[in-house]
């Protein structure tokens, strides 16, 4: 379905109503669920059009995640652009099973928002210049191709540098989930980082 038809609204109908598609089985995935994600995902497209965030937008994505978002600010310089957020901290291991992001980060994130598709060298230097050894994530508002992931997780290894990517694929998935996402976003994002 993913590569079939790449309409956003046939996506977003599909997993309102929750039918199935590319190994995806909605049905499985209770009503009130499947809304929240056909939500989340048409948010995520719009924010991807219209290629910027505020903190309402931010707060939304991150609560679909599974974060408990107290509060969230935008900072924007050049064409980097990241939000410093605050959550309920995390410190059960069932839910995220490292400390970096879980019982060390006391509910402080920074989160980087990748608008254009940058070289994955250069995705590293811009998540780093900010980053200040904080849990970062970054909302790639794109589809990250398995090599690019890789490479990614070569470079951010190589470099030590640890944070975890949300991307259109990721998010897709995320939709198809029963119950709390924000242990399978971290056993999906874990592996292609440095820890």
């Amino acid at each position: 379905m993913l590569g079939e038809d790449k309409k956003p609204q046939t996506l977003i109908a599909r997993i309102r109503g929750g039918k199935s598609f590319a190994d995806i089985e909605m049905s499985r995935v209770p009503g009130r669920q499947a809304q929240a994600a056909a939500d989340a995902l048409e948010l995520w497209y719009a924010l991807k059009r219209d290629r910027k965030i505020n903190e309402k937008s931010a707060k939304a994505l991150l609560d679909f995640l599974g974060f408990n978002v107290l509060s969230a600010k935008i900072t924007r310089s050049g064409r980097r652009e990241w939000i410093d957020v605050k959550t309920d901290p995390v410190s059960d291991r069932d839910r995220c099973p490292v400390p970096h992001f879980g019982s060390q980060a006391r509910g402080t994130y920074l989160v980087h928002c990748i608008w254009d598709r940058p070289p994955e060298e250069d995705l590293i230097t811009d998540v780093g210049k900010s980053a200040h050894g904080a849990a970062s994530l970054v909302f790639y508002f794109g589809r990250m191709s398995e090599a690019k992931r890789r490479e990614l997780a070569r470079l951010s290894i190589r470099g030590k540098n640890t944070f975890v990517v949300l991307d259109e694929t990721l998010l897709i998935y995320l939709c198809g989930e029963r119950g709390s996402r924000m242990p399978v976003f971290f056993r999906c994002a874990l592996p292609f980082t440095f820890l």
